[in-house]
């Protein structure tokens, strides 16, 4: 079971630095996780107002979930 869970581990970890060196390094796309995750995020947003103000502040704070995220995700891994 500690095998399993360390290969877990470093999947998730790999995974992880590949999607913040993708989306940090690329200036096209964001990686994997982080597209996935901004889209659905922006969608949502796009869905509650169309507001600019408050489009640029959920802008932000997607920007900041996603550096929250990455490090959730190294801190799990």
């Amino acid at each position: 079971m500690r095998i399993f869970i360390g290969i877990l581990g470093i999947g998730i970890l790999l995974v992880t630095i590949y999607d913040v060196l993708w989306t940090t390094l690329r200036l096209t796309s964001g990686g994997p996780i982080t597209s996935w995750v901004t889209d659905g995020l922006w969608k949502g947003a796009k869905r509650v107002t169309r507001s600019h103000q408050a489009l640029a502040v959920l802008g932000f704070l997607t920007v900041l979930f996603t550096v929250a995220l990455w490090v959730w995700l190294i801190w799990i891994g």
